[in-house]
């Protein structure tokens, strides 16, 4: 602390030489101008009285029985030499005595010691006081005091820097005014006391007062900073206060503003401040209370009071008032032991308005925070109320003895905003706003309560918003909402709204004017609560983001849109006129688990006009008992609409959905269930009381096949219901592609043969022949082939279209060794070649691996020619179809019988040959075996008939015989069709496929004529027409000796 006398009192006084002869005076001179100068030294006392002014200067350390004692008319003033000390050694005597009737005192010394006394006593009647000092002792089992002045002056300066008492009562400062008006400054360093008494105690009439002190320490029973006034204002800047009692200051009209570092209190409060008419103002870093809370009261003025901690034992940490004021207190955090009084905080007001904003509260079994008004409103900011840890008794975390928040307001507004707020009592609950006329607005983010409500927000006319996190109550209604105005209650993100598990009552909102809601956290229903929430006065607005388990009560006009989950226990009765469903989001029953399976669930909307559905309605679960039952409503599918239900396909059953109408569109999705089991007859899914639209419900291609099966979605007229039905999928369907696979696999070595007759003939025509009686010859044949078959197909009592297009690519050699007998053409030949056949839609193949053997004759005689073949193939065959996720092999056997008959037109160097050709295959194929199913097939003849004609010529080059050729012709089936009988679970169906009809080829080639019996050709073959695309590339080469 800074002190402006500091350096003076260091100079000291100079004393000057004159010396008195007097006995008494022997050791003091008296000098001109009323100064008289006392040399140190021992004294019985040192008296001075006089009528005019005088300045007594003591030149060093005196030693008095009686003290110094100096009064005087007029000015009075005393003055010691640097570092000397005063004393009095009999109890009770003033170490240093100051007095002036009509003039000013001015007191500068150094060390003031008495026993049992005052140390410095000063006073006047009409002027002002000075008091100056460094350290002032007062010992003994008298009533001591530091500095004690008393004065109707117009000021009191007092500046010490520290202040020692000790015995049974004692005031470090006293100063007392009693018909002036002084200002009154108070600075002292340090003060210590023992026993009875106060640090500062001032007590005046008028005047404002202005205390500073680093450091007061009351050992004893004693009070830190004690002001009694009543017109002016009190201003105390304290560092450390420990004591008794805090700090008590009053007034009648004047402010009061209390400054301090550290206020410690024994007992009593921490501090007391009340105005009648002024403003209180307190700001404490720390505040530290034993069983009594501090106290602010003013009647008209403001309070205003900013604390950082609050560390108490019991009772309440404040206790605020003002009739007409407003109150603002802002604390950091508040510690507590216990409270037997119950409460944290208490204020009230009359009209005032109170903004409260405190950081934390820890306590350990204690009340909560109390506030009340009449007309003024009330803000509150609070963040964690931290009670003791959870027990088996108190099962919260946190809980308290009391409720955690009260407000009470009769026509002014009350806002409050927490953390967290908990509370354990028969009645208390977490948060309780009550209001007559009021609004209400709350914020909270944890409000529990054992018995009593989470949140209780009541207001007769007012409006209400809440806005919570987790709401909970033990054995009572988790949040109660109730007004004839407005309500507006928002269940925050991460939020719970819940009963607890002794808890039944369902939380209830009441709202005449309307109530509004907002899911985005989650409200639980259980097994003992399937309505968690009733509105039971107002319309409702509800708008779920986040998580319904259980439903909504609600005795009015209901708008509810889900955008979030909704898990229906059981459904809602709708008793308005206009009520509206509205959904984006989900909505499912709550299935609750019972052993390895789920319970049926079932929503029924009863008194639900309108329905609009875009999200999902979900039945999905592990059985088709699910029931969702609107008869009294429209339901409106719009864009997005999706319901999904279970189904199954082996029995025939699913989830059913009831409407009175059905407008709009929604798509179907399905879970299937037994996988398996075979194909099932036709299932009611969704039905309406009104006719609806066939178009009113799509399905879901995606979700409608599995392996082997495809749902069919059919609308019934007459029963004004949709059904489903399980029948076969492309994937079944498409293993009648294999029983063609294998004919088309025979057909392909025949095809090997017919090209090399081809260009046999050619050469023949072109005048080359051969060089000599046998020839061999060699093929490579690379190809494949897109089919398109969209085909219908009438099964099991229905007529379904399915697409088994194939894409297939081939690859293979062809031998062959033959002789000529004048015009007959004997031979033999054989082959291998590898074959796959892929399905366009889907990722399944077949794949044939196999060889042949056969001989076959021609006759060629001028433009006629004449040529058959038999033989026989041998093939190993590899499905693979992941759509059902297996695999499986068979074997197969193809008898081959192929005639083929041309005429010539022409000469060597240009010809036209018609030609036709017939190719009969009968195929042997095995069963094939793949996941539950068993495919059969039967009557696998094939009958290829090709008509067409081809040109070409010879042409010399080189010493080389060129015979370039065209073609073009037609190709039918007239046989090929695959009989296929499929088995899978407990049922199965026949089908019969028909490949193809009639369809082009267009070919092209050149054979090449060498020498010494070598020759090549290269032919390129396309199809088209009757949904084939393909191409074949032949490569051979013969030699003849």
């Amino acid at each position: 602390m800074q002190r402006s006398n500091r350096a003076a009192l260091a100079a000291g006084v100079a004393l000057g030489a004159l010396s008195l002869t007097a006995p008494a005076w022997a050791q003091c001179t008296l000098e001109g101008g009323g100064v008289i100068e006392c040399a140190p030294g021992s004294y019985n006392d040192i008296t001075v009285v006089t009528a005019g002014p005088v300045e007594l200067r003591l030149g060093g350390d005196i030693e008095t029985l009686q003290g110094v004692t100096l009064y005087a008319d007029e000015d009075a003033v005393v003055r010691a030499a640097a570092g000397s000390t005063v004393s009095s050694s009999e109890a009770l005597w003033a170490g240093l005595t100051v007095g002036s009737q009509m003039g000013d005192v001015d007191v500068a010394v150094h060390n003031i010691s008495a026993t049992g006394g005052a140390a410095i006593t000063a006073f006047a009647n009409e002027g002002a006081v000075s008091v100056q000092a460094n350290r002032l002792t007062s010992s003994g089992s008298g009533f001591s005091r530091g500095v004690e002045v008393i004065s109707d002056g117009d000021r009191i300066d007092i500046d010490v820097d520290s202040i020692a008492l000790t015995g049974a009562q004692g005031l470090g400062v006293f100063v007392g005014s009693t018909s002036g008006r002084p200002a009154i400054n108070i600075d002292v360093g340090s003060i210590t006391t023992t026993g009875q008494g106060a640090g500062v105690a001032v007590e005046v009439s008028y005047g404002p007062v202005s205390i500073d002190v680093d450091r007061i320490l009351g050992s004893g029973e004693s009070l830190g900073v004690l002001v009694m006034g009543y017109a002016d204002d009190v201003n105390m800047r304290l560092g450390e206060v420990d004591a008794h009692v805090g700090v008590e200051a009053s007034t009648n009209s004047g402010d009061i503003a209390l400054t301090a570092d550290t206020v410690s209190s024994r007992v009593g409060p921490g501090f007391y401040l009340s105005s009648m008419s002024g403003s209180v103002s307190a700001t404490v870093d720390m505040l530290n209370q034993g069983l009594l809370g501090s106290t602010v009261w003013t009647n008209s003025g403001d309070i205003h009071l900013d604390i950082g901690v609050i560390e108490a034992a019991d009772d309440a940490a404040l206790w605020v008032g003002s009739q007409s004021g407003d109150v603002t207190i802002d604390v950091d955090s508040i510690a507590f032991d216990r409270s037997d009084n119950g409460r944290i905080l208490n204020v009230s007001t009359y009209s005032g308005d109170q903004i409260i904003r405190i950081g934390e509260v820890t306590v350990g079994d204690t009340g909560g925070i109390f506030l009340g008004s009449v007309e003024g409103d009330i803000d509150l900011d609070v963040g964690d109320i931290i009670g003791a840890a959870p027990t088996e008794v108190h099962p919260f975390p946190g809980q308290l003895s009391g409720t955690g928040i009260r407000v009470r307001n009769v026509s002014g507004d009350i806002s409050i905003r927490s953390t967290r707020a908990v509370t354990y009592s028969e009645a208390g609950s977490g948060i309780s706003a009550e209001t007559v006329s009021g609004d209400i607005s709350i914020v909270a983010g944890i409000a529990t309560a054992w018995e009593g409500n989470g949140i209780r927000a009541v207001s007769e006319t007012g409006d209400i918003s809440v806005v919570a996190g987790t709401v909970r109550s033990g054995e009572g209604m988790p949040l109660v909402i109730s007004t004839a105005g407005a309500v507006s209650f928002t269940l925050a993100a991460g939020g719970v709204l819940e009963p607890g598990d002794l808890s039944t009552p369902s939380s209830e909102i009441a709202g005449d004017a309307g109530v509004s809601v907002l899911i985005q956290g989650a409200v639980q229903g259980d097994g003992d609560n399937q309505t968690p929430l009733w509105i039971t006065r107002g319309a409702l607005t509800l708008r779920n983001e986040g998580l319904i388990v259980g439903d909504i009560g609600a005795n009015a006009d209901v708008r509810f849109e889900n955008a979030g989950v909704w898990q229906s226990m059981g459904g809602m009765r709708f008793r308005g006129d206009d009520d509206i469903l509205i959904n984006t989001g989900v909505i499912r029953p709550h299935y609750e688990e019972s052993g390895c399976c789920y319970d049926p669930g079932q929503i029924t909307l009863t008194g639900l006009e309108t329905f609009q559905n875009a999200g999902l309605i979900d039945l999905r679960g592990a059985v088709t008992e699910d029931r969702l039952v609107a008869l009294d409503t429209t339901y409106v599918g719009q864009a997005g609409a999706v319901i999904a239900v279970d189904f199954d396909m082996a029995a025939g059953a699913a989830d059913q959905l009831s409407f009175g109408a059905i407008q709009g569109q929604t798509t179907l999705t399905l879970h299937l269930l037994g996988e398996g089991g075979g194909f099932a007859p036709a299932a009611t899914v969704i039905s309406s009381t009104a006719p609806a639209s066939p178009d009113a419900i799509v399905l879901d291609a995606e979700s409608a096949t599995s392996g082997f099966i495809t749902i069919a979605l059919n609308y019934d007229a007459d029963d004004n219901a949709f059904t489903l039905q399980a029948l076969p999928s492309e994937a079944a369907l498409a293993n009648l592609r294999l029983g063609w696979a294998a004919q088309d696999y025979a057909a392909k070595s025949g095809e090997a043969w017919s090209g090399r007759l081809e260009d046999l003939r050619d050469s023949v025509w072109a005048g080359v022949g051969r060089a000599g009686g046998v020839e061999a010859w060699g093929q490579a044949v690379v190809g494949g082939r897109s089919q398109d078959q969209v085909s219908d197909f009438a099964i099991l009592g229905a007529t379904i279209r399915r697409d088994i297009s194939s894409e297939t690519d081939w690859r293979g050699t062809q031998y062959g060794m033959d002789r000529a007998f004048g015009p007959v053409l004997l031979g033999v030949t054989g082959g291998f070649l590898d074959y796959d056949m892929a399905a366009r839609t889907r990722p399944d193949r077949f794949s044939l691996r196999g060889f042949n053997l056969g001989g076959y004759a021609a006759y060629l005689n001028g433009p006629f020619s004449l040529s058959g073949l038999a033989k026989v193939d041998r093939f190993e065959s590899r499905a693979v179809l992941r759509s059902v996720d297996d695999f499986s092999e068979m074997d197969g056997t193809a008898w081959d019988a192929q005639v083929e008959a041309a005429w010539r037109f022409g000469g060597r160097s240009v010809f036209i040959e018609p030609v036709v050709s017939a190719d009969f295959i009968r195929t042997d194929l095995d069963d094939l075996s793949i996941a539950g199913a068993t495919a059969s097939y039967s009557d696998l003849d094939s009958l290829r008939l090709k008509a067409g004609v081809r040109g070409g010529g010879r042409i010399d080059h080189g010493g080389l015989i060129l015979t370039p050729s065209l073609g073009l012709y037609v190709t039918d089936e007239r046989l090929g069709d695959t009989v296929m009988d499929f088995a899978f679970g407990t049922s199965g169906f026949s089908v019969t496929d028909h490949p193809y009809d009639a369809h082009g080829r267009a070919d092209v080639g050149l054979g090449v004529v060498g020498p010494h019996g070598l020759a090549a050709y290269v032919k390129g073959e396309f199809d088209f027409g009757d949904g084939a695309q393909g191409a074949t590339l032949r490569l051979g080469a013969r030699w003849s000796w």
